[in-house]
């Protein structure tokens, strides 16, 4: 059986989202690029399982708050704790 990676790109697919109300249908909208007319921009939620440092396993719902492409990490935020973390990308089980 092979090592299981999760590839930079899936990362992207997932941790990057934003949602926002459209300006013109007025439907909530998810994507990467809201236009500077949408109203209630914000960051969309999703799982994510890791290993921390120490050799725990972490899981949660969370948003992606800040992102280091030159260290492989991004920052995120958990939804029912409001805990910050910084997860490093060659750590991650599952999106």
């Amino acid at each position: 059986m092979a090592k299981y990676r999760q590839s930079y790109t899936n990362l992207r697919q997932f941790c990057e989202k934003w949602q926002w109300i459209d300006p013109r249908s007025g439907q909530q909208v998810t994507g990467y690029i809201h236009p500077q007319t949408a109203r209630k921009v914000e960051r969309k939620p999703f799982y994510i399982k890791f290993l921390t440092k120490t050799g725990h396993v972490d899981e949660g719902e969370c948003v992606c708050l800040k992102v280091d492409v030159l260290r492989h990490q991004r920052m995120v935020q958990f939804v029912k704790s409001k805990e910050i973390r910084m997860v490093n990308d060659i750590l991650v089980l599952e999106v």
